[in-house]
């Protein structure tokens, strides 16, 4: 026995481990530039790999029963069926392309000029109603405020007026930048979605192998792999379904709803309440009753803001507990509060990689937990 430990902490085992490691860093830094390319590729192959093996399977079938079943013929037929894979492949990743680029290209445009349309209705609604942005209609509580301060808070000399506007106007002017900028950089974005794309083609033809490969690598025992690999599954089919694919749903039938009754740059609210699905307890509520109620008190119609508000509340946020529950048919073990945190720490230090990244750095934390505990509880047995 103390030959082998001797053996195995041997200075030639402990130099090669220490290369090996140094290889893998070197790996690390050549790969981080395609570090978000390799995730979004990833998450898009384990969510549609299904759908491409499930058709695969059944082409398979046709052509057993189409093709020649002859020895002689057995390295022709594995050729039909690759070529046969590789198209497929092909009409799923163009499939797929198309439906990031498109959609996402019709609603940046149609958001970014909402956006500045905002500033512009803002600056009409101050010009049409100056009394409201004139201080002096605010007297008495600008008295009460100077008199509680003993004079440290002075509002009587603020143009509220020019400050609102000069603001809108900055805005206007920072939007506009951006979504120049944006645009100068869509062959960029373009650039990106079509490596991604690229990637996945191979992810779906040859999946497996790479998988196998990338399990072999790791100097971690093949059980344990496998569990951080199908936990990554579940995390990823988890927010994308329960979490990301609802928002989206939500999202649109909300903006829909909203264009309907005719409620200003129904694309922005839209958006909003696709954020807003994300934070417990107000959710996309904390959208669409504001929406509802200047309706009532602010435009005065009554109806309409009571229609909006019903039908919001069965057709966007009935939808967090009938169809969330049946995407997350793999549950993620978390509290909804704990999830909300580990995406927004994991868009802080990752980027949007974070949004899959964060919940499954926790899980994967809790995972090892338990097989930590798991291994002592069969040390001591």
């Amino acid at each position: 026995m103390e030959k082998q430990k001797s053996g195995f902490l041997s200075i030639e085992n402990i130099l090669f481990f220490i290369l090996f490691i140094l290889i893998f860093i070197f790996i690390i830094i050549l790969l981080r530039p395609f570090f978000f390319i390799i995730i979004w590729s990833t998450v898009l192959s384990i969510l549609i790999s299904p759908i491409f093996n499930y058709i695969l399977s059944i082409i398979k079938n046709l052509l057993n029963k189409l093709i020649i079943k002859n020895r002689k013929f057995e390295k022709f037929n594995s050729k039909i069926y690759f070529i046969v894979k590789c198209i497929l492949g092909f009409i799923f990743c163009a499939a797929v392309f198309l439906l990031i680029v498109i959609p996402s290209f019709y609603f940046f445009s149609s958001f970014s000029k909402q956006l500045l349309n905002i500033g512009k209705d803002l600056l009409n609604f101050i010009n049409k109603n100056p009394k409201l942005f004139s201080i002096e209609y605010y007297e008495n509580f600008v008295d009460f405020l100077y008199e509680i301060s003993n004079g440290l808070i002075n509002l009587k000399t603020l143009n509220l007026k020019y400050e609102l506007t000069n603001l809108i106007q900055k805005f206007s002017i920072t939007v506009f930048e951006n979504t120049t900028k944006i645009f100068n950089s869509l062959i960029k974005i373009i650039v990106n979605i079509f490596f991604i794309i690229f990637t996945l083609y191979f992810f779906l033809i040859d999946g497996e192998y790479l998988k196998n490969i990338f399990i072999s690598s790791i100097p971690i025992k093949k059980d344990y792999i496998e569990i951080f690999v199908k936990k990554f599954k579940e995390v990823s089919k988890a927010i994308v379904n329960g979490y990301i694919l609802v928002s989206l749903l939500q999202a649109s039938i909300a903006t829909l709803i909203f264009y309907i009754f005719k409620i200003n740059n129904y694309l922005i609210w839209g958006f909003l309440v696709f954020l807003s699905t994300f934070i417990p307890i107000f959710g996309n509520a904390g959208v669409w009753i504001p929406l509802s109620l200047s309706k009532i008190f602010i435009s005065g119609q009554a109806k309409d803001g009571i229609l909006l508000a019903i039908s919001c509340l069965i057709f966007v946020t009935i939808l967090d507990y009938i169809l969330r529950p049946i995407l997350l048919r793999i549950t993620l073990n978390l509290h909804p509060f704990l999830i909300f945190l580990a995406m927004l720490g994991g868009i802080y230090t990752f980027g949007l990689s974070g949004i899959i990244l964060g919940p499954f750095i926790y899980i994967l934390f809790f995972t090892v937990l338990d097989i930590f505990l798991e291994l002592k509880h069969t040390n001591q047995n």
